[in-house]
This record gives structure tokens, sequence and C-alpha cells, in this order.
């Protein structure tokens, strides 16, 4: 065998050749035995042990036993001081003050989408242990029936402004717009999706389909039957918030991301007006209109703030549109809330 071709190799080439293979063999093997290896285990046999140590132990909190029952409810409870709980003497206040607060629920079952009465003294709610709707009012403290017609698993319910009509909402997503005044209902389709009254109780909402092109905002009147169809939504349903303005003017807000951490809002009119826009700083935008429509309480997330909700309010007229804009230091959301 000839072995001359030998002398005429570099020593340093062959030593780096070397080293790649080891190299080479060296991941290989790591990785197989780090993710590929089988592990033989001995039954009994512990195969890592967990860290010392646990969960804190949680401290004793307050546990707010029930004041009174049945007959005794009839006696008079204090306004404030002293009451025993829990075997001890517990002061309690009747207005929020900071410390414990005497309070007592004014209707025992739960309700779905309470709202408040039309003359704001009162609630009106659904009332899934008898399917029936309901009003109560402070004064009373009794419930009366909006209805003698029993509704059947009500998922959610979209109150008129004047309480006196509602478009109730089913888990198989159908729904029905009833009026509790002449008892009468009438079957919706199913593509109306987040329905909001106006003052003037037209209907505005989202029309949503697997199909993007017919996806729109619209608004219909429902004595008249007659539908507008306001604005093409495509893809961008999400963005957009149906959010009447008292005047009726602005039908939705469409939120625009229009960089890291701003995002530009348009107003939607009835009209394809050519409303002025409003820039924020944040995402996530939330609109609610103060009650001459002078100005909008909103909130917004950002990424200083670690995505937590703060809540803002800014000017909404469209000829002083987003001036005295003001951080109300305040972390919620606008749906929260109200004016």
């Amino acid at each position: 065998m000839d072995l001359s071709f030998l002398s005429q190799l570099n020593t340093k080439k062959i030593l780096l050749l070397v080293l790649f293979l080891v190299v080479c063999f060296g991941l290989g093997f790591g990785i197989y035995f780090l993710f590929f290896r089988s592990i033989d285990v001995i039954p009994g046999q512990e195969i890592y042990s967990l860290p010392e140590g646990g969960l804190p132990q949680s401290g004793e909190g307050f546990s707010a036993d029930v004041v009174c029952e049945g007959d005794n409810c009839d006696s008079d409870l204090p306004e404030s001081g002293d009451i025993e709980l829990d075997g001890e003497q517990t002061e309690l206040d009747q207005v929020a003050q900071g410390r414990k607060t005497l309070t007592l629920p004014i209707f025992e079952d739960k309700v779905v989408s309470p709202t408040l009465s039309t003359d704001g003294q009162g609630i009106a709610f659904y009332n899934p242990s008898d399917n029936k709707f309901y009003s109560l009012s402070e004064s009373s403290g009794e419930p009366v029936l909006l209805s003698d017609q029993e509704f059947f698993n009500v998922q959610d319910v979209f109150w008129s402004n004047n309480k006196t009509s509602a478009i109730i909402a089913y888990p198989d997503g159908s729904k029905i717009l009833y009026d509790f005044v002449s008892r009468e209902q009438t079957t919706l389709n199913k593509e109306i999706n987040e329905p909001v009254f106006s003052n003037m109780d037209d209907v505005a909402y989202k029309h949503l389909s697997e199909e993007g092109e017919t996806n729109w905002l619209a608004v219909t009147n429902p004595l008249s039957g007659q539908t507008q169809l306001v604005e093409p939504l495509g893809d961008n349903a999400d963005q957009v918030q149906i959010a009447w303005s008292p005047g009726n003017e602005v039908v939705a807000l469409y939120s625009k991301p229009i960089g890291l951490d701003k995002s530009e809002i348009f107003f939607i009119g009835l009209e394809n007006e050519n409303n002025k826009s409003l820039t924020v700083e944040g995402s996530n935008f939330k609109g609610l209109w103060s009650l001459t429509g002078n100005k909008i309480l909103y909130s917004i997330v950002r990424a200083n703030n670690n995505y937590n909700p703060q809540l803002w309010i800014v000017d909404a007229r469209q000829d002083v549109l987003g001036q005295h804009s003001f951080n109300l230091e305040l972390s919620t959301w606008a749906n929260k809330c109200v004016f």
C-alpha cells in the first residue's frame, strides 16, 4: 500500500479535522442525552427531589356570617356601631369609609343583566330561578313583574333606554326583541351582535357572518323595520365599539393603532360625516359619553403601566375635540363607570 500521500498532508489541518469531528460527536451525544434518551425507572426510585418549602400559609380572613335569618331579619339593624360577628364585637359603618360596612342584599336570587330603571331609583333584571323579568324599586323593596311570560335559559339582555323593551339573547345565538308594554316579540337574525339602543330606540349592531364581506355596522328602527347600513366592518369588527352619542349623531367609535402605544379614534356617524379623529396614548380604547355629549370618559392600556387600564377624560365636541385631556389616575375600565 502506498502511503506516501500522508507526507503531503498538513499536520495542522489534520488536527482541525479531528477536533471538528470530536465537537460534532459531542454535540450529537449531548442532544441525544438531553432530549431522546429513555430513563429506566425502578419502582419506588426517586428520580428527583422537589426543593424544600411551599406556598405561604394564608392569614385568617374575615368571615362575613349572616347577620340575621328568617324572622330575625324583621328586627331593627343598627345603622352603625358594634355588632357581633364570629364571636367578636365588630364596628360596622352604614356608609363605606374604608372599614367594614353594613350591607344587605336587595334581592336574594342571582339575577342576569341588572340595569337601572328609567327613573334611576330602582333596577330591572331577569331572574333565572323563575325565568321572568322584574323591576325592583328602592322605596317599596318588592319585585314587580314586568311580564308574566316565561323566558327560558336567557344568556344576556340588551335593554332599551326607557326599559320598556329589550333584546334577549340565548346560548345558541338566537335573539328576540320583546316589548314589555305590548307583550309582543320579534325574532331577530343570529348575525346581530352587540346591539345598543339609542335615545330614540333605534338599534345599532354589528351584522357579523362567516363571510367578512357581509360584516356591517347597521342601524334598524324596530317600529318600522327599516335598516340602514352605516359602515362596512370587514375584519375590523373587534376595533369598533358601538357607542351612541347623546344626540344620536355618532353611532360608534373605531380605534385604529398608529404606533406601538398610540391609537387614532374615529367617530362614525349615521350620514357618513367627515368627523375629526382623536389621538390617544395607548391601546384597547373603550369610551363612554357624558350625559351632554361634551366629554368622553375612556380607558386605555399602556406598556409603561404593565398594560393595566388607565382612565382618562377629554373634550368630545367636534369644535374642541381632544382638548383638556386629563388622567384621572384610576385603574379601571370605562365600561365599569357611569356618569
